[in-house]
C-alpha cells in the first residue's frame, strides 16, 4: 500500500490561505457530491435527497434540523429499484451533524458529524465496499472570490485500525449553476476518489446535480443524479 504524504502539506496550505482570506462563508450545500460541508439545515427545517445510482439503486437521505446548527437524520439504500431485478433493501443508516463555529471575517466554520452510510453493499459480505464516512471534522469557507466554497477535513471510520483519512471539496456558484469538485479517502493512494460534478437550482428549495465518481482512479467510473429539496416543518 502507498501512503500520499504530499497530502498533508497540501492540507495545510489550503487552510492557511483559506483562515488568511477576508471574505464571510456563504456555502448554500450540505455537501458537495460525498465530501461534507459544514452547512446545516435550519431548525425547524427538513432535507430530503434522492441518489439514483450505478443499476438502478435509490438512496434517501432525510435530514432534519432539530436545534439551531444540530442536524440529525437517516438514510436508506435500495438497490434495484429500477428495473427488472429484485429489490435488495439495505440496513438504514444515521447521521448527525453538528457546526460549533459559523464562521467569521477571519477564520472558517467548523463542524463534526457522524455519518454512518456506506455505498455499493455487497450483500454476500454484509459490508459497504466503499466503506461509511464514520466520525468526520470538517471546516469551509468561501475562498479567493464570491461564490467559490471550499472545504476540508477528516473521518475515521476504521477504529480497530485507527485509520484517518483526508478529503477536500470546492463549490463554484454563478447564479443558478455550481461546479461541483471534490477529493475524497485521502490517506493510501490506490482508494483515494475524484469526483466532478454540476448542482442545477430549479427553486431556492430544489436543486438536482449530475456528478461522475472515481474519476480516472483504480474503481470503476460512475454516474449519478441527485435531487435535494428543502421545507419547513
Amino acid at each position: 500500500m502507498k501512503y500520499d504524504f504530499r497530502l498533508a502539506g497540501f492540507l495545510a496550505v489550503v487552510f492557511l490561505a483559506a483562515a488568511s482570506s477576508p471574505a464571510v462563508p456563504s456555502l448554500s450545500a450540505w455537501e458537495v457530491i460525498d465530501v461534507p460541508t459544514t452547512e446545516s439545515v435550519d431548525y425547524a427545517t427538513y432535507r430530503l435527497s434522492f441518489r439514483l445510482y450505478t443499476d438502478g439503486g435509490v438512496l434517501t437521505r432525510t435530514t432534519f434540523g432539530v436545534f439551531r446548527n444540530v442536524n440529525m437524520g437517516f438514510a436508506w439504500d435500495i438497490k434495484n429499484i429500477i428495473g427488472s431485478r429484485d429489490l435488495e433493501l439495505v440496513p438504514p443508516s444515521m447521521h448527525l451533524k453538528i457546526r460549533f463555529y459559523e464562521g467569521d471575517k477571519k477564520f472558517p466554520s467548523f463542524a463534526l458529524g457522524y455519518d454512518g452510510q456506506g455505498y455499493h453493499w455487497d450483500k454476500p459480505k454484509q459490508i459497504y465496499l466503499e466503506k461509511e464516512r464514520g466520525i468526520y471534522a470538517v471546516l469551509s469557507r468561501e475562498f479567493l472570490t464570491p461564490g467559490l466554497d471550499i472545504s476540508l477535513g477528516c473521518n475515521v471510520n476504521d477504529f480497530k485500525n485507527t485509520l484517518a483519512y483526508g478529503f477536500i471539496g470546492a463549490v463554484y456558484t454563478v447564479e443558478k449553476v455550481s461546479i461541483l469538485a471534490e477529493y475524497d479517502n485521502l490517506h493510501i493512494e490506490e482508494y483515494q476518489r475524484l469526483n466532478a460534478g454540476l448542482r442545477f437550482e430549479v427553486t431556492p428549495d430544489l436543486r438536482f446535480e449530475l456528478s461522475g465518481r472515481n474519476i480516472g482512479r483504480n474503481f470503476p467510473a460512475e454516474r449519478i443524479i441527485k435531487a435535494n429539496y428543502v421545507a419547513r416543518f
